[in-house]
Order: structure tokens, then sequence, then C-alpha cells
């Protein structure tokens, strides 16, 4: 059976989320086994879960801002992308912060957002130009789903009020720390998993992009 390019790539880029989707099994497979090693309280501040939370960030933003140098269209998109995670990442050492910066702590993170901002605001038409080019990129829908899971669905079910309501009381604080931090977690995998479609999908832009230039 012969496919169209444009079969080829759907079927490409369906296989890639399939990847992605084991991925995640595979990694929670290996969390799980972590956690049983070690014992004690891997998602209480400052552990071992906090600690992954912490590379899975800086990487995902290191790679934005590697991307960054190597596609001016998305050059934006990509700065933001990375401010948001070293932002994320400035939030996750918020004890560290406490102690380094008091008053300001973690917030000084913001500096990265508001710095890719005033970036793009520099060039506001090519920027909206790009975020909608992004917005219709298979990675922008994955990053959309880590951020649901990382925000509405780990701080709002994981709010207080509403683990007090469902567990003994005793228990509010473990429940709610591991629930936080466990669909952080997930969220921020994907997010790494999201990082790599992203630069998949611009690279395939650009490819597309010479090849219309040339005809």
């Amino acid at each position: 059976m012969l496919l169209t390019k444009e079969e080829k790539e759907i079927f490409q880029q369906a296989l890639r989320q399939l990847i992605y989707f084991a991925s995640l099994f595979v990694f929670i497979f290996l969390i799980t086994l972590l956690v049983r090693r070690i014992g004690g309280k891997p998602f209480n501040e400052n552990s071992i879960i906090e600690n992954i939370q912490l590379f899975l960030l800086l990487f995902s933003g290191l790679s934005f801002l590697l991307f960054s140098c190597d596609n001016k269209d998305y050059r934006v998109i990509s700065f933001l992308l990375s401010s948001f995670c070293f932002l994320a990442a400035c939030r996750e050492l918020d004890k560290s912060f406490d102690l380094l910066i008091p008053v300001i702590s973690w917030k000084f993170g913001f500096i990265f957002p508001i710095a890719a901002l005033v970036y793009a605001g520099r060039n506001f038409e090519k920027s909206f130009r790009a975020v909608l080019r992004f917005a219709c990129l298979p990675s922008f829908y994955m990053m959309c789903l880590a951020v649901m899971i990382i925000i509405p669905i780990a701080q709002c079910i994981g709010h207080r009020p509403l683990v007090e309501v469902v567990v003994d009381r005793h228990s509010v604080p473990a429940v709610k720390e591991f629930f936080e931090e466990a669909c952080e977690l997930v969220g921020y995998f994907l997010i790494l998993m999201s990082s790599l479609e992203y630069s998949i999908n611009i690279k395939k832009t650009t490819i597309d992009k010479k090849e219309h230039d040339k005809h």
C-alpha cells in the first residue's frame, strides 16, 4: 500500500504519539520502582521526586533555548517556552529561595517570562504570527495537556479543602502532597516529551518552507 506524503506525515505523527504514550507508562513504572526502593517520604520538599521535577524542567528549558538559536521563525516562541520552564524550576526551589532571597523568594523567577515577553513585544506583529503558527503544531496540544495536568488538576483537585472532605484529617498533608507532586511530575515529563515533538515540528516546517521557496 502506497501512502501519500500527507498520509505518511500523519502516520509518523500518530506513531510518535504512541511512543510518548508508552514512554509515560515506562516513566511512571520507573518512578514506582524508585519510590519503593528508597522508601521514606519521596514526595516531600527537597526529595528525590522534587529533584527529578527540577531536572525535567531545566532540561526542557535548555532544549527550548537551544531551539531558539536554530530557528528564527520560532525564536520568540522558544524563548517564551524556555522562560516558563525556568519559572517553574524556580517555583520548585521555593524552600531554598526562601532562605537565599527572603520576601521575594522564588518569585524572582518571573524575570524570565518578563524578559521573553519584552523581547516578543519589540515586534508584536511578527510575534503574533509566530504564536498562530505554533498553535497549529502537535507539540502545542501536548503542552496544553501538560499545563492542564499541572495547574487545574494538580492544584485544584489537590486543594486542601477538597482533600479534607474525602480523607481522614490526619492524612490530609500526605495525600495532598502526594497528589500534587505526582501530577506535577507527570506534567513536567509531558513538557519534556513536547519539547522533543516541538523540535521535530519546527524542523519539518523549516524543510517545508525551503521546498516551498524553491518552487
